[in-house]
């Protein structure tokens, strides 16, 4: 398989995956049932494109390749690209759990559960000691309001 990345402006690239073929009847036998409904499909599509302008068969040629115009060129080129095999999904699934066993992903964990807690503590800490401040705040409030009658009764004397 060879995939091919072909740019198309300075920030945007196409996708696209050319597939190797097997010899002969080698390579129809190792085909699933989908590859095969894929190949007579475009077969089908290919036949009813030259058929006459005017026919049923054009008719719905033309209007599905309008319709497959207004699909992006990104998804367009994913098309090519194959879906993973039963035995390539399991690989790939046995290769990220062993990524996810590994003592150094461990490790990690374990560093960003502290610097978690660590934060959480001195956030805790931070709302106390601004709790304390509003505390003594409103005990000086509340000194004051007992200290000014007093005081304004000493000056009326």
């Amino acid at each position: 398989m060879r995939l091919f990345l072909l740019p198309v402006s300075s920030r945007r690239t196409l996708l696209y995956c050319e597939r190797l073929e097997q010899a002969g009847q080698q390579a129809k036998a190792s085909m699933s049932v989908i590859d095969k409904a894929t190949v007579k499909a475009a077969k089908l599509w290919s036949e009813w494109e030259h058929k006459p302008a005017g026919t049923w068969q054009h008719r719905i040629v033309s209007s599905g390749n309008a319709g497959l115009r207004r699909i992006a060129f990104e998804e367009w080129g994913l098309k090519s690209v194959p879906p993973l095999s039963s035995r390539q999904k399991a690989k790939a699934a046995k290769a990220v759990a062993n990524a996810f066993d590994s003592p150094a992903l461990e490790l990690e964990l374990e560093r960003a559960i502290w610097q978690v807690e660590t934060a959480l503590t001195k956030e805790k800490a931070a709302k106390e000691e601004q709790q304390e401040q509003q505390k003594q705040e409103q005990q000086k409030e509340q000194q004051q309001k007992v200290s000014e009658p007093a005081t304004e009764e000493k000056a009326k004397q």
